[in-house]
């Protein structure tokens, strides 16, 4: 049962022996109590409950009542054009069919509205109670619709005003999408600055990585230079010190070759004054050839002397030209040495303009 034939519910309540209050009625239940009786009173109408017990104790009334004799009595002549069943069934089957295809609740409820009368105009006139209940109920529908249509119009009013809202949300909604296209268009400005800004960041770190490549290799080599410089500042070093110690050595060497060399000028002059003495003997000793064992003796010495001397005067030489070769060995070393210093200088200068760049 829908909320539009709400209205038609019926509610019976006993009140004695006999006596019933219709509350309500509904269209369904009303065909069937039409439909189950040949005559047309309904089936609450029954002799059995036909005797009306008085009872002082209730003073409230029902909103009709009837019995079953006044009522056949006053409804002396019945016209029975058609059945009751195939009337009733002929308004139910109508009913059914004017319900096809609707939704609205309002034409919904004139169909059940409009059937309703059919049945009021079909049996109406052999039930005045029925017309009755029909003029109240029409009297609370009319009540209802007033109420519903004060409410309508509450509606509509704010129908409006929620129509004066959603254009006004409209408008706001207008003005934020108009922000969020400049918010999106601000944002992909955004995007490209910020993949501009990305590309240049990664540019600097790619250069920032390969000068700091560079300068890792640079330092790598000044290492290495450093390394090498100490090595070769203690070659130096220890170099000089070398060419420090031949130089005193060429300076003693030196002065031994003068010593050497004033020692063979004597040795020269003592040889020719021997030899000039000794030519003056060999003259005198072969004027006297035939002179005594003595002589000779004497002459053997002296030869003998001479050829130590001479041996003598050799060794020297070979001595004097090995201290030569010694003190030209010394003076290559020297020059090497120099050169060195020389080279070491100029790395220094190199390594010092590069620390400075």
């Amino acid at each position: 049962m829908t909320k539009f034939n709400v209205f038609y519910s019926f509610k019976i309540k006993r009140y004695g022996n006999g006596q019933y209050m219709l509350n309500s009625l509904s269209l369904q239940s009303l065909f069937h109590m039409i439909g189950r009786f040949k005559t047309h009173t309904p089936h609450l109408l029954r002799p059995k409950y036909y005797y009306r017990m008085s009872s002082p104790r209730r003073n409230h009334k029902p909103l009709f009542f009837t019995a079953i004799d006044p009522f056949l009595k006053s409804k002396t002549k019945i016209q029975q054009v058609v059945s009751q069943d195939l009337m009733v069934k002929q308004i139910e089957s109508s009913l059914t069919t004017e319900l096809i295809g609707l939704s609205n609740q309002w034409d919904i409820f004139d169909c059940y509205r409009r059937s309703f009368d059919r049945l009021i105009n079909k049996f109406g006139q052999y039930s005045a109670p029925m017309v009755k209940i029909k003029d109240g109920y029409d009297r609370l529908i009319s009540s209802l619709k007033q109420k519903n249509d004060k409410k309508v119009k509450k509606i509509e009013i704010q129908n409006q005003s929620n129509e004066k809202y959603s254009e006004n949300i409209n408008k706001e909604r207008k003005k934020i999408d108009e922000k969020r296209e400049s918010l999106l268009r601000l944002m992909d400005q955004i995007r490209q600055v910020k993949g501009e800004l990305i590309n240049e960041n990664n540019a600097t770190q790619n250069k920032i990585r390969q000068t700091m490549i560079h300068i890792s290799h640079l330092n790598d080599e000044i290492n290495s230079k450093t390394t090498i410089l100490s090595y070769l500042t203690y070659d130096y070093k220890h170099l000089k010190e070398r060419a420090e110690r031949a130089q005193n050595e060429q300076n003693v060497l030196h002065q031994k070759n003068e010593n050497l060399e004033k020692y063979l000028s004597e040795l020269e002059k003592k040889m020719n004054q021997y030899l000039d003495s000794i030519y003056v003997k060999r003259k005198r000793a072969a004027c006297l050839a035939n002179g005594n064992d003595s002589c000779r003796q004497t002459i053997e010495k002296l030869s003998s002397n001479i050829e130590f001397l001479e041996n003598k005067i050799k060794n020297i030489q070979i001595e004097g030209n090995n201290l030569k070769n010694e003190l030209g060995n010394i003076l290559t070393e020297s020059d090497f040495i120099i050169q060195k210093n020389i080279i070491l200088e100029n790395l220094i200068k190199q390594l010092k303009i590069k620390q400075s760049m």
